[in-house]
């Protein structure tokens, strides 16, 4: 039988036996570790091309297709344009079918994206895959720290925190190292594969507490808080906080265009 809380404190509960309760944390580090495998994808597709040659010889090579130095241009900065035009309907779709759903469905341009890369034949693919890998990539950079900073306990948010820039430095260190064995080919097909690793990882986490709450579902969130903290631990405080911080920020909310037409003073 569960013991009965009788005092808490921001830091662990006492129990009446005198012994302390304290959060479990390990869903959270696996959560969070499992999110940030998006920016080991996303650090990946951003360093593909630093193997590519002068003006993409290499991929020219590997592929037996012509590059210009403009096609080759265009190949390297349609990732960033990607990433650029993700940010503002990954958050829209995040607060619509939440984070996690929203993490899982970017899976699937990030393997497309992929799978026109390496069964490129022509720079229009090439064009089309790198576009789809950004997108992608700055998706993640959007819902992955979303996602750890609502799952994460406030002792540990900026330790869980530091993982999604640390993966971004891992996945390009992995491709410089990649690079000194395998062509450009290999490396595309082994970089694909990083987003299925990640989407099959993450399906089994749980939603995180904030996106119930601000869709109105106080029990989904109390489940995903005990899901993350333990079956013992009280989260009742925690959960009447996170509620009235929504509160707050509801009564101030404005929307996009109304922010686009506002004057800066």
């Amino acid at each position: 039988m569960a013991k009965k809380i009788v005092g808490y404190s921001q830091k662990k509960l006492v129990s009446q036996n005198g012994h302390t309760i304290k959060a479990k944390r390990f869903l959270q580090y696996i959560a969070s570790f499992s999110a940030s495998l998006g920016a080991l994808a996303a650090g990946m597709s951003v360093s593909w091309t630093s193997n590519a040659g002068i003006n993409g010889a290499n991929i020219a090579r590997v592929y037996n297709i012509s590059i210009t130095g403009e096609e080759f241009s265009w190949i390297g900065s349609l990732t960033a344009l990607g990433s650029a035009v993700s940010c503002v309907p990954i958050a829209i779709l995040a607060d619509i079918i939440g984070r996690k759903y929203s993490m899982l469905i970017l899976v699937i341009p990030f393997t497309i994206g992929w799978l026109c890369i390496i069964f490129a034949k022509s720079i229009a693919l090439f064009y089309v895959g790198r576009f789809l890998t950004g997108f992608s990539g700055g998706a993640f950079c959007v819902t992955g720290p979303m996602y750890t900073s609502e799952i994460a306990e406030s002792e540990i948010r900026g330790r869980l925190g530091l993982y999604y820039q640390l993966f971004i430095t891992v996945g390009s260190l992995t491709v410089k190292i990649l690079n000194l064995g395998v062509n450009m080919f290999e490396l595309s097909v082994i970089s694909g594969f990083v987003p299925i690793v990640f989407g099959i990882t993450f399906f089994f986490m749980p939603e995180t507490p904030v996106y119930y709450l601000i869709k109105g579902n106080e029990d989904a969130a109390r489940k995903s808080y005990i899901k993350f903290r333990g079956p013992h631990y009280d989260i009742e405080p925690e959960l009447s906080m996170q509620k009235r911080i929504i509160e707050e920020t509801n009564k101030h909310k404005v929307s996009f265009l109304t922010l686009l037409k506002t004057k800066a003073f």
